[in-house]
């Protein structure tokens, strides 16, 4: 306790205790790999999906069209969920299923566009393959109760 010149304080500070530091989630697996298992998964169950490819991104802003228009354009792309897939036979009414799917490595964090399409589209985040793989078969075994 820290010395007051005789004086102890009705409510003395506690000491500080030493912050543990958590051990780092390991990653088994790049993003862009887990992305490419999924799309090779989906293709051998000839299931359809739309994917943004990074190579667009990198196009858009490595082109020489102004700053507004590659502000405009990105605005609208940017933290958009990596895969949207289609169930191949269920449909909400008139329109198909979908499943906006977010892949993450296990040590992977959301960007805060990522995080305003999660809320706007309840995309679904998944970190590292077995999550990935089990949300994909989730979605496409889901029976409706209907």
């Amino acid at each position: 306790m820290k010395d007051y010149g005789g004086y102890t304080p009705a409510f003395p500070k506690p000491a500080k205790k030493a912050k543990k530091r958590q051990a780092a989630k390991k990653v088994t697996m790049k993003e862009c790999d887990l992305q490419a298992m999924a799309e090779e998964y989906l293709d051998v169950m000839h299931v359809a999906y739309i994917r943004i490819p990074d190579s667009l991104y990198a196009a858009i802003y490595n082109t020489s069209i102004n700053a507004r228009t590659k502000g405009f354009i990105s605005g609208y792309l940017k933290g958009l969920p990596d895969l949207t897939i289609f169930h191949p036979t269920r449909k909400i009414g008139p329109y198909p299923a979908v499943l906006p799917l977010e892949i993450k490595t296990e040590a992977g964090k959301l960007s805060k566009s990522q995080v305003d399409w999660q809320d706007k589209i309840n995309t679904i985040v998944t970190k590292g393959w077995d999550e990935t793989k089990q949300a994909i078969d989730d979605f496409l075994n889901y029976e409706n109760p209907f």
